[in-house]
């Protein structure tokens, strides 16, 4: 079986399928990925909307694992709803019509899963799980006793969902093989499937994750961590994978972490009467004796003491900034802080002497204590790596390959982190240099035409070999899709209560226009706010208008938006990518404000400072444009979903055709339709005569 068989025109798909469009660039996209396979090359595709691009890789896997029984695959995703498709959708489809049925598992990340022992405790301690199946902790109940996967991903109840919070899985407190429902624990069934299968579905973290882990370990990966061994990765939505790869190569310390692990070595055996851990264990110690424990117990108070102290301290120097995530620079945060970095170096060795001694004082593996053993040496591991993160934080001299921030942790308590300054080369080290082959692919990779930018950013700059493919969206965009850029609109600038003013008058008027069927997307959440009250206060009698907020899921957000037609949604952030509502239901896009990062953001600071000290290019051309226009592409491919879409982009932003970026960002775009005399006074008549 060829990849000509399965896509041609009267192929397999065609058989299947009935109404099967071909598609000249699904097939050369195939080919491609087929090539990568065969010749264990790294390639980067990028695939518009509509081409069809999980068949494009999943084909070709499929092809592959039926001609080498060795081989394994791993096609790892940034979303959930994308792995849901895959696994209970594309795959068993193709399944069927390729006659091709190789041992396929989904690993979702752990905190998707419920954790069987905190629901059990849960229900024997509070009166939560109710019997009542109309009410939501009946309905809960109900479904933790027929899932078959215990994953909230299979959940669509808002409500249900949000009650399963407080019971998943969770890697510090898992119990592993000591737990009481380790063989029926859902997680660690999902692990076992997947490592005795040959397609694996998952996502970013765990493949990040499971390389570093070997990274670490100095192994290969011919044989299993979390995921099995394996020898082909596609990575899909790639244009994460700097971001998520920024995070799992992060190193962090905080005040809750620590906590956490003291309060785990100090937690009652509920089995054992009133003793800890530490103290249930201190017979089993190599002086036989007690006393060692109560001892431990007691350095691990003194611990947690200097701990809230140093704590206190952060925040202190902390609120001495502008922006309290922006402590990036070593010399003004040093200046507020030298009379008291022995505080954090007594803290960093008092971590490291518990931690050790909670690793090391029991040596007994009799089978009735190894688990409470395992347990301790785990938490004990925890402390010393808080410790080593502390240590490097305060003797920080390695400003040309990482940088060490502070971020406000959701309890207030300040986050220390130690992030990469490229990951580029780790990604090299870890991945592309480890792997047969590696595809990356996404809808929006290409920066006026060009994979220069990602591949400097995922490790693929350098190599010898790579495989292309840009492969546009087969869509009519001339027809389809129109932009409005108002010729007399504004720039907008920092603080400009003008802008405000312009944007709150265009976007009432044009979802007027439209009547509804608006995405309007935002870079500000104040500003969002601001003109959203604005614009229901004109308009919210007539018509819904949705806002993203902390009190509303966003899959209940766009279940609403797209249950009707006629509502028009005020979002932010992850809004921007991941919708997919065809039809009538998004017929209006409005982009507030080029999607620049935050100046104050301390990697991109960071990264900007080194690359406007190290490069002749800088940052702005480099970094900060073909971020922007990544964003930008995932914002407009939001419209456009299939062939019988219609709609219009709106950018508001001046900046767009006033600055020297502008031919950068509209290269990058699919080729719309532009009509002349694009006034702001104009435009709800343009938005009524394209759509109407």
């Amino acid at each position: 079986m060829t990849i000509e068989d399965v896509f041609s025109p009267f192929g397999l798909l065609k058989n299947k399928l009935g109404q099967y469009t071909y598609r000249e660039d699904q097939e050369k996209m195939a080919s491609l990925v087929e090539t990568a396979f065969e010749e264990g090359r790294a390639c980067v595709v990028e695939a518009g909307t509509g081409i069809g691009k999980s068949f494009a890789y999943l084909v070709p896997a499929f092809l592959l694992l039926e001609r080498d029984m060795d081989a394994k695959v791993i096609v790892a995703t940034s979303t959930i709803p994308l792995q849901k498709q895959l696994y209970d959708k594309d795959v068993p489809f193709l399944m069927d019509a390729l006659s091709i049925k190789p041992r396929v598992a989904i690993l979702y990340g752990r905190a998707n899963y419920l954790c069987l022992r905190k629901y059990k405790t849960m229900e024997s301690e509070t009166a939560l799980i109710s019997s009542d199946l109309d009410s939501a902790e009946g309905r809960l109940r109900s479904w933790v006793e027929t899932t078959a996967t215990g994953s909230r991903s299979d959940i669509t109840d808002g409500r249900v969902a949000y009650l399963m919070k407080e019971i998943m899985s969770d890697e510090d407190d898992c119990m592993g093989r000591s737990c009481p429902f380790f063989e029926e624990c859902f997680f660690y069934k999902a692990r076992r499937n997947a490592q005795n299968a040959r397609l694996i579905i998952t996502n970013h973290h765990i493949v990040l994750s499971d390389a570093q882990i070997r990274w670490e370990n100095n192994e290969d990966f011919s044989s299993p961590t979390i995921l099995p061994g394996y020898t082909h990765l596609v990575i899909d939505e790639a244009h994460h994978i700097e971001n998520e790869a920024t995070d799992a190569f992060s190193n962090k310390y905080s005040l809750p972490s620590l906590r956490f692990y003291c309060d785990s070595l100090k937690r009652k055996m509920g089995r054992y009467g009133n003793m800890s851990l530490v103290e249930y264990l201190s017979p089993y110690e190599r002086e036989d004796s007690r006393g060692e424990g109560k001892v431990l117990l007691k350095e691990i108070e003194a611990l947690v003491n200097e701990a809230e102290e140093y704590d206190a301290l952060l925040k202190r120097v902390l609120t001495c900034f502008p922006d309290r995530r922006a402590m990036l620079f070593k010399e003004e945060f040093f200046a507020r802080f030298r009379n008291n970095i022995s505080l954090g170096e007594e803290l960093a060795l008092m971590l490291r002497n518990v931690g050790e001694r909670a690793m090391s004082i029991w040596e007994s593996k009799e089978e009735e204590v190894k688990q409470y053993i395992d347990r301790a040496e785990r938490y004990g591991g925890g402390l010393c790596y808080l410790s080593d993160v502390l240590r490097s934080w305060i003797r920080f001299n390695d400003y040309d390959n990482y940088i060490p921030y502070a971020t406000d942790g959701p309890d207030g308590s300040p986050v220390i982190s130690i992030a990469p300054m490229e990951v580029g080369q780790k990604l090299k080290e870890r991945l592309v240099d480890k792997l047969e082959s590696i595809i990356y692919c996404s809808a929006t990779l290409s920066v006026g035409k060009s994979f220069e930018y990602f591949s400097k950013r995922s490790g693929l700059q350098d190599y010898p070999s790579l495989l292309t493919g840009l492969y546009p969206s087969p869509f009519d965009f001339q027809h389809q899709l129109m932009y409005l850029i108002p010729q007399d609109g504004r720039e907008w600038k920092k603080n400009d209560q003008g802008y405000v003013d312009y944007a709150y008058s265009v976007i009432r008027d044009s979802i007027l226009s439209s009547g509804g069927g608006a995405l309007v997307l935002f870079t500000s959440f104040a500003m969002m706010n601001e003109v959203y009250e604005r614009v229901a206060e004109d308009i919210g009698k007539d018509m819904e208008l949705l806002l993203q907020n902390q009190n509303t899921s966003r899959h209940v957000l766009l279940n609403r938006f797209k249950t009707n037609e006629d509502s028009s949604l005020f979002a932010t952030a992850s809004f921007w990518e991941g919708i997919d509502a065809p039809g009538n239901t998004l017929r209006l896009v409005i982009i507030v404000k080029l999607p620049f990062e935050v100046p104050s953001d301390p990697i991109y600071m960071a990264r900007s400072s080194y690359i406007d000290q190290h490069s002749d290019r800088g940052s702005f051309m480099t970094l900060t444009v073909p971020n922007a226009v990544i964003k930008m592409k995932q914002g407009v491919g939001r419209l456009i979903r299939n062939e019988e879409d219609k709609g219009i982009v709106m950018i508001l932003d001046g900046r767009i055709v006033k600055k020297s970026y502008r031919h950068t960002m509209f290269s990058s775009l699919p080729e719309g339709y532009y009509p002349e005399d694009t006034m702001v006074e104009n435009i709800p008549s343009k938005i009524e005569n394209f759509l109407y």
